[in-house]
């Protein structure tokens, strides 16, 4: 057995209780562990955000601004809650920084330009007129509809802005449920074991 202090002196890093990973500042960043708000950080300009959020950068051919509506856009939470995992506990779904970058989002790039630039526009009047939707007690507002229509419509035109809001409530109530779920059972073992 070793300590916690060997255990993370061998992981490398200066000093064994200081964080392994280096500060990166970027204009994006998404929380590790989310709860019912899947909602990115956009700034100006770039930050450094503590290791609770993983940064997003841009690859060639889509500008920031693309990739935070991308990651404004429901598509991308619906994307999160299915591709992320439970295991953070209490209903928190975490987007593991090893396995987010695998999570399917629609490609921008191969949109016309005139679908790029309304893109902008609508997840501009979303961050600048609407606060982030609670998946857990609130629904989207008429810019987020607005901007989730015109991704659907790019990816797939039968899919309606309700249906796919229908569903994501139901998978993030899923989520809190099982968790509860998990939590009575683990009380009651415990209790048990007490009497």
């Amino acid at each position: 057995s070793r300590t916690i202090s060997e255990v993370l002196s061998s992981q490398s890093g200066r000093l064994w209780y200081g964080p392994k990973a280096q500060p990166r500042p970027a204009r994006l960043w998404l929380r590790k562990g989310v709860g019912g708000v899947f909602a990115p950080f956009i700034f100006q300009t770039p930050q450094v955000v503590d290791q609770r959020c993983n940064y997003v950068v841009a690859k060639d051919g889509i500008t920031e601004e693309e990739l935070a509506a991308v990651l404004t856009s429901t598509c991308f939470a619906f994307s999160a809650e299915v591709n992320g995992s439970t295991s953070m506990g209490a209903g928190v779904i975490e987007l593991a920084t090893s396995k987010l970058k695998g999570y399917p989002v629609p490609d921008v790039r191969l949109w016309s330009s005139r679908d790029r630039a309304s893109l902008v526009k609508l997840a501009t009047s979303v961050w600048t007129q609407e606060e982030p939707v609670d998946w857990t007690r609130s629904k989207p507002g008429p810019n987020l509809t607005a901007l989730d229509q015109h991704v659907l419509k790019r990816l797939n035109p039968s899919v309606s802005a309700d249906r796919l809001y229908a569903d994501m409530k139901a998978l993030v109530q899923a989520r809190y449920r099982l968790a509860a779920d998990k939590t009575g059972k683990q009380k009651k073992k415990h209790s048990e074991s007490i009497g």
